[in-house]
This record gives C-alpha cells, sequence and structure tokens, in this order.
C-alpha cells in the first residue's frame, strides 16, 4: 500500500509518541490458533504489541479543511432545468472541489469520463447534491488520496470502483483507486450498498453519513488496511460486512445496534476492543460472540476469535448473557458488564484462558452450569449482592483464583462449583449455609475458610469442611 499521504499525516503523532514513550516495546500477541480442537490455546500470558492510538478521525478530515469551491470557469458542464452536469475540468488545481452550483444550477452530475486522467489531482470533493455519475468519470486519476463523493446509486454502479472505471465489484480494485487511503462518502444514504467498498483495500479511514443505519453484506469486505470506521450510530450491520478488515483495532457500536449478521467480523485479526449492546447475532437470537467472527454454532467458537481480541464492553441494556457467549474466546482478558445484567448463561465464559478478573455487577442474579469453567487465568472474582443462584462445575479448574468473598445473598453452592480452583488459599462463603459435593475438590491449597453461620457440607469438600470446624 502506497502510504506517503497517510505518512505524511501521521509524522507529527509517531514522533510525540517515540517522545512520550520510554520502555520497550512489548512484545506480540499470540498467533491464532485455528479452528482444530486439538490445537494449543495462546499464549494467555503474552502482551500485544502497544495499540495504536492514533486519531484516525481527524486524519480522515484534515484533507478537507479549507478546500474552497474552485472557480466556475474551469468547468465544461451542460445544464438542464433541473441543474448542471459536469463534463469536464481545465483549470490545475492539486486540491479541487467541484462547487455545490455552476451558473445558479445546483450540480447534479458528472459526465462519463468527467475528470480521466487527472492524475495530478489529490484531494477530490464532489458535492452531495450529485446523484447522476457517467461511467469512468475517475479513470487514471491516479494519485487522489483523499475523497469526498456521493456514492452511485443506478443499476450495478453503486459501488466505489465505478467511478474509477471498473465493470463490477469484483474487479474494485482497480490500480488508479489504490492510492486513495480517505473516503468521506457524501449524501444522505439510509445504507452503505452491498459490496460497495469490495476489496478495496488500501483505503485507511472511511467516514459515513450520520443517516447510514445499515452496512449491508461484503459492504466492506476485505478492506484489509482500514483503521477507522464511526460505527457508533448503526442499527444492522449484515452478514460478512466487515469480514476481512485486518487492520482494525477498535470497534464501538452503539446501543442503537440491533443485529450483526453471520461472520460480520469474520478475519478482524488485529481487533482489540469491542463494545456491544448484546452478544452475538441479536438480543434474542445467536446469542454467541462466535456467530460475529463467523462460527455457525457455538461449538465452532474456538478457532474463529481474533488472537488480539483483549477487551469487550456491554452496554447498558444488556439484560442477560445467552449459553457460550464468550465460549472458548481465548484472547479475551477482560470484559465490562453493564448494571442490568441479570444472568450469565451455560458455559458463557467457559474455555475463555485468557480472563485474569471479572467484575459481577449486583444486578446478576443467576451463575449458570459451568459459567467460568477452565478460565486457568481468572485470578479474581468480584462478586454482586444480588447473587441468588450458582450452576454446578460453575468454576471448575479455575486454577489461579486465590481468594473469594461470596456475597450474603447466596445461600448454597451446588456440586463442584470451585471444584479443581488449586491456587485457592482464602474463603468467605459469606451467607453460603450449604456446600454440595465435591464442591471445593482438589482445593489442595485452602487455608483458610470463614462463615457468617453454620455451613453444612457434603462429601468431598476436605479441607474446607475441616478448617471450618477448627475455627
Amino acid at each position: 500500500m502506497k502510504h506517503r499521504h497517510l505518512l505524511f499525516w501521521l509524522l507529527p503523532v509517531l514522533l510525540s509518541a517515540l517522545l512520550l514513550s520510554c520502555g520497550a516495546p512489548e512484545p506480540q500477541p499470540p498467533a491464532d490458533t485455528g479452528a482444530d480442537a486439538g490445537t494449543q490455546p495462546p499464549d494467555s500470558s503474552a502482551e500485544p504489541e502497544p495499540e495504536d492510538t492514533t486519531d484516525y478521525a481527524a486524519l480522515a478530515d484534515a484533507p478537507f479543511l479549507d478546500l474552497a469551491p474552485a472557480p466556475e470557469s474551469d468547468f465544461t458542464w451542460t445544464a438542464t432545468a433541473d441543474g448542471v452536469t459536469v463534463t469536464g475540468y481545465t483549470g490545475q488545481e492539486t486540491r479541487l472541489r467541484i462547487p455545490d452550483a455552476i451558473g445558479g444550477l445546483p450540480v447534479t452530475g458528472l459526465a462519463d469520463g468527467a475528470l480521466k486522467g487527472r492524475d495530478e489531482l489529490t484531494v477530490l470533493w464532489i458535492p452531495d447534491s450529485v446523484t447522476t455519475f457517467g461511467s469512468g468519470i475517475l479513470a487514471d486519476c491516479s494519485g487522489i488520496y483523499a475523497l469526498h463523493t456521493p456514492l452511485p446509486t443506478g443499476a450495478d454502479q453503486a459501488y466505489l470502483g465505478y467511478l474509477y472505471g471498473a465493470l463490477s465489484h469484483q474487479t474494485n480494485n482497480v490500480a488508479a483507486l489504490r492510492t486513495l487511503e480517505f473516503l468521506q462518502i457524501g449524501g444522505s444514504p439510509e445504507s452503505l450498498p452491498a459490496y460497495a467498498l469490495y476489496d478495496c483495500n488500501d483505503l485507511v479511514c472511511v467516514r459515513l453519513p450520520e443517516s447510514v443505519a445499515t452496512l449491508e453484506e461484503f459492504s466492506l469486505y476485505r478492506c484489509e488496511s482500514l483503521k477507522y470506521l464511526d460505527t457508533a450510530g448503526l442499527r444492522t450491520v449484515e452478514r460478512y460486512a466487515l469480514g476481512h478488515c485486518a487492520a482494525l483495532e477498535v470497534l464501538e457500536f452503539g446501543s442503537s445496534l440491533s443485529s450483526l449478521g453471520l461472520g460480520a467480523l469474520e478475519n478482524c485479526t488485529s481487533l482489540r476492543r469491542l463494545t456491544l449492546p448484546f452478544v452475538g447475532g441479536s438480543a434474542t437470537e445467536n446469542r454467541y460472540l462466535g456467530y460475529v467472527f463467523g462460527a455457525a454454532a457455538p461449538g465452532f467458537s474456538g478457532g474463529v476469535f481474533p488472537s488480539s481480541l483483549r477487551e469487550v464492553t456491554l452496554l447498558p441494556g444488556c439484560d442477560s448473557l445467552g449459553d457460550y457467549a464468550f465460549y472458548e474466546c481465548r484472547s479475551l482478558r477482560s470484559v465490562s458488564l453493564c448494571d442490568t445484567l441479570a444472568s450469565i448463561g451455560v458455559r458463557a465464559f467457559s474455555g475463555c484462558t485468557g480472563l485474569r478478573e471479572i467484575a459481577l455487577p449486583d444486578s446478576l442474579q443467576t451463575l449458570r452450569e459451568s459459567a467460568f469453567s477452565g478460565c486457568s487465568s481468572l485470578g479474581k472474582v468480584t462478586f454482586g449482592s444480588g447473587l441468588t443462584s450458582v450452576g454446578v462445575q460453575a468454576f471448575l479448574g479455575c486454577t489461579a483464583l486465590t481468594e473469594l468473598t461470596l456475597p450474603a445473598s447466596l445461600t448454597s453452592l451446588p456440586n463442584s462449583c470451585f471444584s479443581g480452583c488449586s491456587s485457592l488459599r482464602e474463603v468467605d462463603l459469606g451467607g453460603v449455609r450449604s456446600v454440595g459435593a465435591n464442591a471445593f475438590y482438589g482445593c489442595t491449597a485452602l487455608t483458610a475458610l470463614s462463615a457468617s453461620g453454620p455451613v453444612d457440607f457434603a462429601s468431598g469438600n476436605s479441607p474446607a469442611a475441616d478448617l471450618l470446624e477448627k475455627d
């Protein structure tokens, strides 16, 4: 990818970061281990590379700052009662803004090849009033790195490459388009059409108008250099819409999001932080995170998550986590749960071997079977005050867990609840009065256990029962 223009804008940012940094770079994240059941999980102790903190939103706007409309006399055009169609440009500007109106009429069209071959152009602004696009208006314009334009909407034209002479979305990535790094889509479309930016793999920043509520299927598929996309106002992201956007590190969906399609984030291999109002396809369907990374069923989730994924934030209104919600998301380090969460489903975090700590909100009442089983790096769990039910084997094999303080609201522990927590040293049972069979089986490091009242232990709970009797 040609980054000469991007580097021009990035250089001050990179120099500032270098001056502020005094430590050695952190090691790279572990490689993706693939989907095979027998593969080893990634090394959850390895640190990812430092996050790219560049303000790409500002970079996306910078090329268009102070860009004044070119004189009307620099254009050739034809006019009708409805508006003007630009047929050519005779000026010499390298940063060109086509005026909104010429001869007192709005600019509504660009004729075939209107700017063809103008390879001196580096920045181009096509007004939002343009609704009719001729073929190849930017053909051989191989110098444009920043473009503001509405997208063509005619039959078989609704893809960016059409402006550059591509005959279909499958040939979207024509040579002249490969210099384009910053794209602002103009007008007021309600959606980004299917395949609109398909294979535009040199785009770095895409700014959508506020009117866009939907990313249609494959709309940004294989935008492999994409670093910035404002997703906060989206309501629907259809299947594979952002698939293979391999440079995206952060995605923050807003509370308006209602649907994510299968594979919407497939092979987003650099994704580090993700903000969502629900987990899965929607609040009611396909309620497991692997779905949006391409897993057609929960059991296939283990191999689809990017090894870079570290943080997930759930927005207020996410009232429950479904069964297998984060199943085998091995690289995940932390999850921020919203304060309206009432239940966590079966195996919701099972196999999240990189998860280090979790704070359960006071709103949480139910924690289902095997919810955190196999979370071998989980060293700290903060229980909320509203928890009343915990499923069997909820924390089975959480070998890094060292201390527990259970809430007064919880009156019983089921069978094998903390079985195999071999590093567990101290436990405050809180309101627990009955402990199921093998709840603390294999907790060989346990040295201190307390309770606010008498506790009935079933079999298989030595040394926990013995410690309480000594007290």
